[in-house]
């Protein structure tokens, strides 16, 4: 079997795991997917995963759930360990644990 296949593979069982609302182990697949074969497919489909991500952190944090929101971004950062955006957030939300009030 070559990366390509292996990847594409990975793919399939990401979707069906975030179909399944299986978030950690879509990104996990994910992961494997991008670490397997860099494409195009797998570029694209880690930045929409990086987006629905930063958008369920953004309404934990609106709702004042920050350890949820900090568990999200743990994950969430597996995708891109190095993110801007995912390390604002986790800026963010540890503003919001410290913050007195």
């Amino acid at each position: 079997m070559n990366s390509e296949l292996a990847a594409q593979q990975w793919i399939h069982k990401a979707l069906e795991f975030y179909i399944n609302e299986e978030i950690e182990q879509s990104i996990a697949a994910i992961t494997l997917s991008v670490n397997i074969h860099k494409s195009h497919l797998t570029f694209a489909l880690r930045e929409f995963m990086i987006d629905r991500q930063c958008r369920a952190i953004l309404d934990l944090l609106a709702e004042k759930q920050v350890l949820e929101a900090k568990n999200r971004l743990y994950t969430a950062r597996m995708l891109l360990p190095y993110s801007k955006l995912l390390q604002q957030l986790n800026a963010f939300a540890d503003y919001l644990l410290v913050k007195p009030g």
